[in-house]
């Protein structure tokens, strides 16, 4: 593997960390959907990173379940994942379905996502 790989794969793994206390500060705040959305965000570079530490390949999607597969995540964590699958777009855009971000999210549903998130994070810096 590249020297510039292993930099860049730190790299996502570093953001994906920042993301993690993001989701705890806006939690804490009661801002469940930007903890959510930085909770998805966390997992989604969690995968990228093991995706591009694998194949040496940035992969330009948002998709967790999709990353999840080709990072070949073990079925009982892709379960969790796919949790926060529409969480990218709800969480921006939830005012599509006539639910604005700001209500849709309820605590203990982010409280279980930002779990799995932090298992993610865990998980990946095991495979790094």
């Amino acid at each position: 593997m590249k020297n510039k790989n292993n930099k860049d794969v730190e790299n996502w793994i570093i953001q994906a960390e920042d993301d993690l206390e993001k989701s705890k500060i806006l939690f804490d705040k009661k801002k469940f959907d930007g903890a959510a959305f930085y909770s998805q965000q966390t997992i989604e570079k969690c995968l990228k990173a093991i995706i591009l530490k694998r194949t040496d390949t940035i992969v330009k999607t948002h998709d967790l379940v999709s990353l999840g597969k080709q990072a070949q995540f073990p079925e009982n964590i892709l379960k969790k994942i796919k949790l926060l699958g529409g969480v990218y777009i709800e969480s921006r855009y939830g005012f599509i379905d006539e639910e604005i971000p700001a209500k849709k999210f309820k605590e203990e549903d982010v409280s279980e996502f930002m779990k799995i998130s932090k298992e993610v994070l865990e998980w990946a810096k095991k495979m790094m």
